[in-house]
């Protein structure tokens, strides 16, 4: 599995956009004929698309359902690929998003990337509300070990910020006025990660 990626941040407008595409692996040990794709509810806009697959929005969890037309098998490969925008310049109506910041962004990674698969967090966790719809206790054991993935983003961002991300830096180049920072992992990496922006100021040895 793997992600290659263009991220886009826009400190002073807070706002930022990804585009890019995942290497998904069916690691089940068996066929699957359906996969989940979650996202934030804040996102302002969202392309998704998966090749050979009808995709169906559930607005109550905020998730795409693609329906494959021949189910994956087991060790099989597919791709996602996926274009969304955050950002809110103006006055909001939930809960402020605080990971872009003029001089500060600090993104992690449900933030940014789309989330594969059955999320335990949409489940109800209070014993008698379980009990009340039938549902078995549920365990206190959810966290789950992170996949492992091989990670390849360029990300933009205004020029006189410098990126910390995952992985090697590659390669650094101006263009359009911005500042692009090319992120590479030799090695496969959890898929549990940060990208921040700022000024800082850079040491070299």
């Amino acid at each position: 599995a793997g992600v290659q990626a263009n991220v886009d941040l826009y400190p002073d407008e807070s706002r930022y956009r990804i585009r890019g595409e995942y290497a998904l692996e069916n690691g089940t040990g068996a066929p699957i004929d359906s996969i989940l794709v979650a996202i934030l509810r804040d996102a302002k806009s969202a392309d998704l698309s998966m090749p050979s697959a009808r995709v169906e929005r559930d607005e109550r969890f905020n998730q795409f359902v693609f329906t494959l037309s021949e189910p994956l098998a087991a060790g099989a490969t597919t791709n996602l690929r996926f274009d969304i925008t955050y950002g809110s310049p103006g006055f909001e109506s939930g809960d402020p998003d605080y990971t872009m910041a003029r001089n500060g962004s600090f993104i992690m990674t449900h933030r940014l990337f789309p989330s594969i698969g059955y999320r335990t967090s949409y489940e109800i966790e209070d014993p008698r509300e379980r009990r009340k719809h039938g549902l078995a206790v549920r365990s206190t054991d959810t966290e789950q070990s992170p996949e492992w993935v091989r990670f390849d983003v360029t990300i933009s961002t205004a020029p006189d910020q410098f990126v910390v991300a995952p992985g090697r830096l590659a390669s650094t180049s101006e263009s359009g006025g911005r500042r692009l920072s090319h992120f590479i992992s030799d090695q496969p990496i959890p898929n549990q990660f940060i990208i921040a922006s700022a000024r800082y100021r850079v040491e070299r040895e």
